[in-house]
Formats: C-alpha cells, sequence, structure tokens
C-alpha cells in the first residue's frame, strides 16, 4: 500500500513539472506579443516619435525658397548693393572726363578754354613782363626775376563763378618735367589782382606775378597736379621766353 502511494505522488509531480514547462514555452511564444498593453505600445510609439524629431532638427534647412528661412535673396542683396552704389555717385562731384581738349604750346595772345568740375571760362594771355623788382620789393634771393602776366578771362558757364579762384589754378616753371611756383600776387602791392564774381558771358582783365628762375622758355600752365585729380578736365600752357 505504501509502495502506490508513493508511486502516485511521484507521478502527480511528474505531470506538474510537465506543465509548469509547457506554460512557459507558450509564453515567450510570438502570440504573447498580441497580448502586450496599449501603455507599452503609446511608449514605442513616443519614443520613435521624439527620435525622428531629433534627426529632423539636426539636418539643415536647404530650402532657400521657404518663408522664414533667414536666407537673403540673391537679386535683393544685388539691388542694395545698387542703390548704395547710385547713393554714393550722387554725393560725388564730377570725376568723369570733361569735354574740352588739352590746349598746349600756346604762345603770348593766345586764348584757351579751361574745363573744371563745375565750371567753364576762357582764359587769354595778353602780355607778360620780366621784372627785378616790383615798387621796390625785390625778388627773394632763391629767386632771379618776377613774371608779371595780364590775363583776361571770359565765363563760358551758365553760373556765375569766382574769380579769383577760377585763375588760382595757374603755376609757371621753367622745364615742363618739374614743379613750378603759384601765383603770389596777394603779397605785393601795385597788382591789378583778380577778385569778386564774374556772371555768365562776362569778361574781366587783371594781372598775376609769379617769381621764377632764369631759363631759356617758361611755361604758364594749369597746375598738373589738378589735372591728375580730375579737379580740371584739360591742359592749358602757355611758352614764352624773356624775349617775347
Amino acid at each position: 500500500m505504501k509502495i502506490y502511494i508513493k508511486s502516485f505522488f511521484i507521478s502527480l509531480m511528474l505531470v506538474v513539472f510537465l506543465f509548469g514547462c509547457s506554460s512557459g514555452e507558450e509564453g515567450d511564444s510570438p502570440d504573447s506579443k498580441e497580448n502586450q498593453t496599449p501603455e507599452n505600445d503609446e511608449q514605442i510609439a513616443d519614443d520613435e516619435q521624439i527620435a525622428d524629431d531629433e534627426l529632423e532638427e539636426d539636418e539643415p534647412n536647404t530650402d532657400s525658397s521657404s518663408e522664414g528661412s533667414g536666407l537673403i535673396d540673391k537679386d535683393e542683396l544685388n539691388e542694395g548693393e545698387d542703390s548704395n552704389e547710385d547713393n554714393s555717385n550722387k554725393d560725388q562731384p564730377n570725376l568723369g572726363d570733361g569735354e574740352t581738349e588739352d590746349q598746349v604750346d600756346l604762345s603770348i595772345g593766345d586764348t584757351a578754354i579751361v574745363e573744371t568740375t563745375i565750371s567753364k571760362y576762357e582764359v587769354t594771355l595778353d602780355a607778360v613782363e620780366f621784372m627785378d623788382e616790383l615798387e621796390g620789393e625785390a625778388v627773394q634771393s632763391q629767386f632771379d626775376t618776377l613774371v608779371l602776366a595780364d590775363v583776361t578771362i571770359k565765363n563760358l558757364s551758365e553760373e556765375s563763378i569766382d574769380i579769383s579762384d577760377s585763375m588760382g589754378i595757374f603755376e609757371i616753371t621753367t622745364s615742363i618735367e618739374s614743379s613750378g611756383y603759384p601765383d603770389v600776387a596777394a603779397h605785393f602791392s601795385g597788382i591789378d589782382k583778380f577778385s569778386g564774381e564774374l556772371n555768365p558771358n562776362e569778361e574781366a582783365s587783371g594781372q598775376l606775378l609769379f617769381e621764377e628762375i632764369n631759363g631759356d622758355e617758361h611755361y604758364l600752365r594749369v597746375t598738373p597736379g589738378l589735372i591728375s585729380s580730375n579737379a580740371v578736365k584739360n591742359e592749358a600752357t602757355w611758352v614764352f621766353s624773356d624775349n617775347n
């Protein structure tokens, strides 16, 4: 009887063991995934959405046509540059080429047309006189002579011009390749100096005075620096000697 009861318990334990192993295999089967709760499914979907959003933020925005992209349109940039250039040109003086040709190798009695950034006028060298002194004032030691030039100016512009400024562009030299000496009439008395305004088509006569060294030829000319800077548009040069 004891042996029978013992065998019964052994058989019962074996059946329970086999039933437990079978239940574990069913829990690991693919069908068990279908038994997952909705909360787990929603969490997985949220994690995937966050990963996609982070990836999109890391990618550069290559759509330049999208509104609010912050990119400057090339045409708009060029239009801005053109506008700046137009504004800057309005503030600049006339620095283009003039309409008046250079006039060189002029002689005493000849007339030249001078064009500047603001005016145009005729200048005629009427006469020249060489002197050692003027009304008791001798030439300075570094110079040899005084050159007194009688000049006539006529305004060809549509506006009045300052005569003194218009005649202040001239200098004298004995070498066309060298620098020259400016008008010093303001430092001497007894000179018919240029002054005042000259209306359109009117003319005036006056005198320029230069301190000069001796030379075979003398050149009365527009100061070259004014031409190179485009303040004066053309050359005007008279050539003469002390024997004229």
